[in-house]
């Protein structure tokens, strides 16, 4: 077992998941011989392809495109159904099989045309059959994956050249050729969430499928806080801010980590302060907002304070911590031991939030968390495969959140 520790400040987005969708609805009025009407229970009748079968419904009255997806006046009672399929509808028709109301589709039917024969039966009499009208047999596009490969800042469109993703028809063959358009007009974004996409390709049916996209805030200049030029009553050798925003968060060492911005913190005159809007919700959830870009700060000699006392954590100083990964492993579990390198530590909590291959560890058996706060895997629900192991730190003083830190490591379990 490998394990590579290295820090990191942000968890990547979440990957995304793809679902089967409808592909089509192909119907028509019923057609037919019927032999007695009097007890005719079906009005009107629709063929509906769905990845991988075709499904017939039948009404008790006509219907029209505009009712047949919102009102189901089934009826399913008496009725029996004998699926044909042809090769052009001229050269005749070879029975499939008495299905049901569904019938699978093979592979070798595809560009042929199909048709139910629908027979009722009541009192033990044949009072009706219908023949639908015939339906071309079309692939229809399967399991799909897509990805939005970029970041929208707030109140930004996504736009279709963004957007690529991979898909199988249903028989599990690869779909070349697919285009996305959007399934509406986008609008803009302020914060992330799946949006609808009309896919296609060439002889295929449709689909409608999501694609989660990331929105990150956005700071602008004029956002950015001042320094404060009050030397007199600030400590020697620090700096601070003329006003305080929670929605900020700040780093004094070149962007490796972040601290809310509040109170004293330690710099010298030349130092570039990192600034950035902090994130929003969990990656890859609904309603998420990603840290925004950070600008910069630089520390003059006017910022920097004199007075001879005051300092430490009690007194908002900003520290720079650090959190580490530790891994072991015994015959069937892996363990991960997450410390931070922090003065004061005794009068800090922490809280910690685990993920595998940014999935919260809630959503895997057999992942637990001890007393000590060390992520325990059993070996059983790892692949052998190399999985990411990330860990965010909530550092808290006195109930109020300081910072968040976090930490990464690779396990490889191919060996």
């Amino acid at each position: 077992m490998k394990f590579r520790l290295m820090m990191v400040m942000l968890l990547p987005l979440m990957m995304l998941c793809a679902c089967d969708t409808e592909c089509s609805r192909n119907g028509s009025e019923a057609k037919g011989s019927q032999e007695d009407n009097t007890a005719l229970v079906v009005s009107a009748e629709v063929i509906k392809l769905y990845p991988g079968y075709f499904d017939i419904a039948c009404y008790d009255k006509p219907i029209d495109d505009e009712s047949k997806d919102s009102v189901d006046y089934s009826v399913w009672k008496e009725l029996s159904y004998l699926w044909r399929i042809s090769d052009n509808t001229a050269d005749g028709w070879q029975d499939l099989s008495a299905d049901g109301q569904s019938h699978k589709i093979e592979s070798g039917e595809i560009g042929k045309y199909i048709q139910v024969v629908i027979t009722q039966v009541h009192q033990d009499k044949v009072v009706a059959k219908i023949t639908t009208a015939p339906v071309l047999i079309r692939n229809c596009i399967g399991l799909v994956t897509l990805n939005y490969n970029s970041v929208l800042n707030v109140g930004d469109k996504p736009t279709i050249n963004d957007i690529t993703g991979v898909a199988v028809d249903m028989f599990d063959v690869t779909v070349d050729g697919l285009s996305f358009s959007f399934y509406g007009t986008p609008a803009e974004m302020y914060f992330s969430r799946n949006i609808w996409l009309d896919i296609s390709s060439k002889n295929f049916e449709k689909v409608v499928s999501p694609v989660f996209v990331t929105v990150q805030a956005k700071l602008t200049q004029e956002e950015l806080p001042s320094l404060s030029t009050d030397t007199d009553s600030i400590p020697v050798g620090k700096v601070q801010f003329e006003t305080n925003n929670a929605e900020l968060e700040v780093s004094v060492d070149g962007g490796n980590t972040y601290n809310v911005m509040t109170g004293l913190f330690s710099a010298a005159a030349g130092d570039i302060l990192y600034i950035r809007k902090k994130a929003i919700g969990t990656p890859g959830e609904n309603n998420y907002r990603k840290e925004s870009t950070p600008l910069t700060v630089t520390v003059n000699e006017a910022n920097v304070g004199k007075r001879t006392e005051g300092s430490g954590l009690i007194d908002n100083e900003i520290s720079v911590p650090k959190l580490t990964l530790t891994g072991d492993e015994s015959a069937d579990k892996i363990y991960i031991t997450p410390s931070v390198e922090i003065a004061d530590s005794e009068i800090l909590t922490f809280s910690y939030n685990w993920y595998i291959d940014f999935v919260p560890i809630s959503g895997y058996e057999d992942v637990t968390e001890d007393a000590a706060h060390r992520l325990i895997i059993d070996k059983s629900i790892l692949a052998a495969d190399v999985y990411q192991i990330y860990c965010e730190t909530d550092v808290v003083y006195d109930e109020n959140k300081l910072f968040t830190l976090s930490a990464q490591c690779t396990v490889d379990n191919r060996e």
